[in-house]
Parts: C-alpha cells; structure tokens; sequence
C-alpha cells in the first residue's frame, strides 16, 4: 500500500509510528501552505524514501497516480471528511477516515456508493468493533430489547473540554465511541490483570 497521509493533527503524531511498524509506504503528506514546517517534519519522522509534502491535497490527487498513492488516509478536521474522502474516491483511490466518517448518515451511504461503484477499499479507522468486549456487548444487546439511549461518564462535557467533538465542528455524536471505547478497555485491561494473575499468559501478552 502506497499510502498519502492527509493532516498533521495529533492523530497522525499519535498513528505515525504504527504505519512504519505494520510496513505501510507513506509516500505523501498533505497539509497547507501555513502547516508545511509540520509538514517536513513529519516527512522525515514517517515518510518512505522519496516521500514528498505537498501544501495542498486537490494538487496532490492530480499530481500523482494510483499506481504511486493508491490510499488516502484523511486525518483532517471532522467536518472536512466528506468533501476530502469524496474527492480520494473521484481520483480512483482507496479511503481510510478517522472517525466520525462523515457528518451524518446520508454523506456516508454517499461515499460507500461510490466507493462500491469503483471497488474502491472505503473505511473508518476505529478499532473498536474489533474488540471482544464490544462484540459481545452486541450478543447481549437482544436481550433488553431497543436500546433508544446510554449514557457513560455523562458528568464529562467533551464539547467544551475537545474542540473536535463539538457540533460545529461536525461530531457532536463522537463522544459515543469513545465514551463506549473507554469502558471497553477498562472492562479488557481488568480481564487481562486478571487472567495473568492466575498465571494464564496468551502469546500477545508477551509480544
């Protein structure tokens, strides 16, 4: 996979070591012209050989083929992920998005479309759903009927403590998943202490 990061935020400072870890070729990183010196940065950190920073991400779709990005990994702000996905899948590219994937269900169904259109990859980058726990919350679920609500650390005002949660910035729903993530971990990481405690060690444990 030839891969073009798009943004410089903390999720890609966060994320930059794992594409090297699982062989990812970041071939391209995308800010803008006022992001640049980040952009560098980032180029030396986690880039390929001969990865290049592009100050805008139109240009760079235009500029390079499939053959040499064949991916788009959009980390940028929240409400931007429609418009930037959307332009990955008219260039013919595949698409991986942080989350939210978009702004609301009909942008998503939109994109998918496309993307089933051009058999083009198009996913959200949440490992959540993966996780054992979050599975068998989803066995249990049936028996208590429809759920219409829940809440989890309700006292937590995550619009006003992370400005990328709030409406505005298009993900005034995101706390969802990571409210439901976090109790997730906790819920694995005190199975796992206790597991190890009774001497049970799986093969990941000691990777």
């Amino acid at each position: 996979m030839k891969l073009a990061v798009v943004g410089t935020g903390m999720i890609v400072d966060l994320l930059g070591a794992h594409l090297i870890e699982w062989g990812c070729d970041v071939a391209a990183i995308v800010g803008t012209p006022n992001t640049m010196d980040r952009v560098s940065k980032l180029v030396g950190k986690i880039g390929s050989e001969g990865c290049k920073g592009w100050p805008d991400y139109a240009e760079m779709l235009a500029s390079t083929t499939p053959e040499e990005v064949d991916a788009i990994y959009v980390a940028v702000p929240n409400f931007l992920h429609y418009s930037f996905c959307k332009q990955a899948l008219e260039a013919g590219r595949n698409v991986i998005v942080e989350k939210p994937m978009c702004s609301n269900a009909r942008e998503a169904e939109e994109l998918a479309a496309m993307a089933r259109e051009r058999q083009a990859f198009f996913f959200e980058a949440i490992t959540t759903l993966y996780q054992p726990t979050y599975k068998k919350i989803g066995e249990l679920l049936p028996r208590i009927g429809t759920v219409e609500r829940y809440d989890i650390n309700p006292e937590l005002q995550w619009e006003n403590e992370f400005r990328a949660f709030a409406s505005m910035m298009g993900a005034g729903d995101l706390e969802g998943c990571y409210r439901m993530l976090d109790q997730s971990l906790l819920v694995s990481r005190v199975q796992t202490e206790a597991r190890q405690s009774a001497g049970v060690v799986f093969p990941a444990d000691e990777a």
